[in-house]
């Protein structure tokens, strides 16, 4: 049976290569997907692989008949469009099959009516700079669909080898990688790898979390970023902030440079930069002045002294508990609070009246975590 299926995707998907089956746009389009006598009782799980886009079609927009084998569509823009079913029994996918449309605009078609000289001074006035092989693209539009086949094709590469894939509308790959590799190292205690040419996953680089660069053929752990780039992997993404990126049009800061960041920013090698705030039974510093409203002076920083305090486990006004657990060390705060959180109806008997709001500007100077 399983050399059945693989038979079954590999006619599938030379069939559907090429520009597909025609359509226009606000037609009714139909979709039936193959039924496996074999295999009664199973799902369909109809997906948007691609689209034009200036296209709003949704997976919201797709209705469905006969238990979900036939799918209904209508195409708002005109362009591409690529649908996938996966044929699944159970929860385990059994087949899956890709259908392609290319979608006109009669309308546009019907206005377009001009002469071959025309035709030419249009095509020269759109954005070709963008066109990487002039030997194989012929404009613009060549090259994207081209792009679209490429993706669909490595998509339907991956399925016939044991890789999970996994495909979110509108969310960019890199997100998904970034929050599927620290989640997969707390749920299974293991080390993961990412396999990427891109640079900002260097962030993610941890004890765990390895990245290997296929380009440049190397595997980064926590000790190779910190010997190629001389900065912690916690704090990559600041330092390529601060340095500036052409290929993400990061402008950097302007005089600055490599050496510069290292000699006004230390720290970037050192430890974590704003990593955490306060938890339980952490310690903590920091100094205060309170004011009122108005910015008149009650109570300085010197009058006040510098505190020290265990989170959530000794006893502070409110508003100076509250403040403290959502700041960063080294942070300065200003805070405005009301007077229930502050000395409430009684004041404090001197500078501070009955149910006066007031002004708090806090400096987190140390924070010690809990040893665990």
């Amino acid at each position: 049976m399983k050399k059945t299926l693989y038979l079954i995707s590999l006619i599938l998907f030379i069939s559907c290569g090429g520009k597909g089956v025609e359509g226009n746009v606000g037609q009714i389009i139909s979709i039936a997907a193959e039924e496996d006598l074999e295999e009664p009782d199973v799902d369909y799980n109809w997906i948007i692989l691609g689209q034009p886009d200036g296209s709003l079609l949704s997976p919201k927009d797709l209705k469905y008949n006969n238990d979900g084998q036939e799918m209904t569509f209508v195409p708002d823009y005109p362009g591409d469009y690529n649908f996938e079913v996966s044929v699944t029994k159970f929860g385990d996918e059994i087949s899956s099959q890709s259908f392609f449309f290319t979608i006109t605009d009669l309308g546009d078609e019907e206005e377009n009516e001009i002469d071959e000289t025309e035709k030419e001074e249009e095509w020269l006035k759109e954005n070709l700079q963008r066109i990487t092989n002039w030997e194989v693209f012929e404009d613009l539009n060549d090259e994207h669909d081209a792009k679209v086949d490429q993706i669909v094709r490595l998509i339907q590469y991956l399925k016939l080898l044991p890789i999970k894939t996994t495909i979110i509308d509108k969310v960019e790959a890199d997100d998904i990688i970034a929050v599927l590799s620290e989640k997969l190292v707390k749920k299974y205690n293991s080390t993961v790898f990412i396999v990427s040419s891109d640079k900002d996953f260097v962030q993610l680089v941890t004890d765990k979390i390895i990245l290997y660069r296929p380009m440049e053929k190397e595997y980064y752990n926590s000790d190779t970023v910190l010997q190629k780039f001389k900065v912690l992997s916690e704090n990559f993404i600041i330092y390529k902030t601060l340095l500036g990126d052409n290929s993400d049009k990061i402008p950097g800061v302007k005089g600055l440079g490599e050496k510069g960041i290292f000699k006004k920013f230390p720290e970037l090698t050192k430890t974590k930069i704003n990593d955490r705030i306060p938890k339980k039974g952490d310690q903590v510093t920091f100094s205060y002045k309170i004011e009122d409203l108005n910015n008149n002076l009650l109570y300085s920083k010197k009058e006040l002294g510098e505190v020290s305090f265990f989170i959530d486990e000794e006893d502070l006004i409110p508003a100076l508990r509250r403040g403290i657990k959502i700041m960063k060390e080294n942070e300065v705060v200003v805070f405005l609070f009301p007077s229930y959180l502050c000395f409430g109806y009684q004041g404090d008997g001197e500078k501070i009246g009955m149910n006066q709001p007031l002004k708090f500007t806090i400096n987190l100077l140390k924070l010690k975590q809990k040893k665990t």
